[in-house]
């Protein structure tokens, strides 16, 4: 079973929403144009809707070269471990057993490997997205740490959406903002967020809540927006026009999804055309999608 899309249509937030809202296990690929028309792929692994491990290259060698570069691990360590085809527990998890690695390694490691490269994919307008479900975790990758995909998404557009999201994106002054879900989910929210998330009552406007907390409006239209690409809140009434999206869904023979499922959704398989998909609809799919996986 896999997703696979465009950014331009479906942005890396929504993405990642499925995945970490369907608990979802496998490897995410990205592919993005940079300059004299090269690609650039990056691979995010997932574990029951964390994200485990970040890369540039299948080789499954990346962690060990940074483990070399930093003085943390000899060559001739690494390559013996490169050598081993099955670990029964993350790289980080078992060099840390043996004492090799202390944990604030790990947790630099990890920060270096995941938060900082795939914010950086939030600067990216347009790219090719693929998600395979049956891809094995690389172990010689993973620290032991893991992050929620919303979390990473929020880290994601804390950095870049300023500059990434059309201001035609962001919520009007005059939009009511409600809270998706009752509890904030397992996200860790800034200062900023957790306060706009709490007036988010169904009730106030993105202006008065703007004038509440004593901020300029961009600056909450920027949060609520950012709240909304993660499905925590969510503007009423949805008014948002309809968008074309090419995201497909591949069901295999037996899959509960199957047809139906398609055919609710609107979406067909790989080698389908477009569809048209508005907002309202997308968190209703993600619902439907959510309580089917």
């Amino acid at each position: 079973m896999g997703i696979a899309g465009r950014l331009s249509t479906f942005s890396l937030a929504e993405v990642l929403q499925i995945l970490d809202r369907g608990c979802k296990t496998g490897l995410l690929t990205v592919r993005v144009s940079l300059e004299k028309r090269r690609e650039q792929p990056y691979y995010i692994w997932f574990r029951q809707g964390q994200i485990v491990a970040a890369a540039e290259q299948l080789d499954h060698k990346e962690l060990l070269s940074v483990l070399i570069r930093r003085g943390w691990l000899d060559y001739d360590t690494a390559s013996l471990y490169s050598q081993v085809t099955r670990l029964d527990r993350p790289l980080g998890s078992l060099l840390k057993e043996e004492g090799v690695l202390q944990i604030d390694h790990l947790k630099s490691l990890f920060q270096a490997q995941v938060p900082r490269r795939l914010g950086g994919l939030f600067k990216f307008k347009d790219g090719e997205f693929k998600f395979d479900s049956d891809s094995p975790l690389p172990k010689l990758e993973m620290t032991g740490f893991s992050m929620p995909a919303l979390e990473a998404a929020l880290l994601g557009l804390r950095t870049h959406g300023k500059t990434a999201v059309l201001i035609s994106d962001l919520p009007k002054t005059h939009s009511i903002l409600s809270q998706a879900i009752r509890t904030r989910y397992s996200i860790k929210l800034n200062f900023l967020e957790q306060r706009v998330w709490n007036l988010a009552n169904g009730i106030l406007s993105v202006a008065e809540i703007a004038a509440r907390l004593h901020q300029p409006m961009d600056v909450i239209q920027q949060v609520s927006f950012r709240l909304i690409a993660v499905g925590l809140v969510e503007e009423v009434p949805i008014m948002a026009p309809s968008a074309q999206t090419s995201m497909t869904w591949n069901g295999t023979e037996g899959d509960d999804l199957g047809g139906a499922a398609l055919e609710v959704a609107g979406l067909s398989s790989w080698d389908s055309g477009e569809s048209t998909v508005s907002r309202s609809f997308l968190k209703t799919l993600i619902d439907f999608l959510r309580s089917k996986l």
